[in-house]
């Protein structure tokens, strides 16, 4: 899978150990790649969504998903991002690419299980994804032809963008970065979060 220009670009300005995760035949330069594909070679060879994966604890400082979790079901969202955060280092950060849900390149492929557009991270309603993970990026990408100043426009306005300008201007994709909380404040996070969400009770019928 090969990689959009603008990642590529915030790659070289990162630094520390870097995972390609659903790598493919083209991992993202040095980086470490895992993917399950029995006709490459691969750095990893290894399922996506069986746990755990065969890496230690706190190894990654970045990790890369390029249209990836768009092929993963909802509901499989918190123990990858588990995971993830098993892998990541203190404060490591998790950058994914994803066509936006209005593009022809998400909604025409019909491998793609889930459909993605702005705030879908912060909108993730599981208690462990949002306790652990602080969404620091979120932010629609379009083509380099009409890419600046049109598109620091739309992430100006992100809420118009959604439900307006994207549908005038091709929006081609979406990208999201998370960075890993640290312990004390993941803590206050789940504490605060089942304050405010009580357990349901039920009736006797």
């Amino acid at each position: 899978m090969s990689y959009p220009r603008y990642i590529i670009e915030n790659r070289k300005k990162l630094r520390g150990k870097v995972l390609d995760l659903g790598c493919g035949d083209k991992k993202l330069p040095k980086s470490i790649g895992m993917d399950y594909n029995d006709t490459l070679k691969l750095d990893i060879q290894h399922n996506l969504l069986k746990f755990p994966y065969p890496i230690k604890s706190e190894s990654f400082n970045h990790i890369f998903l390029n249209s990836v979790i768009e092929h993963i079901d909802r509901y499989d969202y918190c123990d990858l991002f588990k995971e993830l955060k098993r892998i990541l280092k203190k404060k490591g950060s998790i950058h994914i690419h994803v066509p936006y849900f209005r593009h022809a390149s998400g909604l025409a492929n019909l491998e793609h299980i889930t459909y993605l557009g702005h705030g879908s991270l912060n909108n993730i309603t599981d208690l462990y994804i949002k306790s652990e993970f602080r969404v620091i990026g979120d932010s629609y990408k379009i083509l380099r032809i009409l890419k600046t100043p049109v598109e620091a426009f739309l992430n100006f306005f992100p809420g118009a963008t959604h439900g307006l300008f994207s549908r005038i201007i091709p929006v081609y994709a979406m990208h999201y970065e998370i960075r890993k909380k640290p312990f004390k404040n993941a803590i206050k996070g789940i504490v605060s979060y089942q304050l405010s969400h009580p357990p349901h009770k039920f009736k006797n019928i």
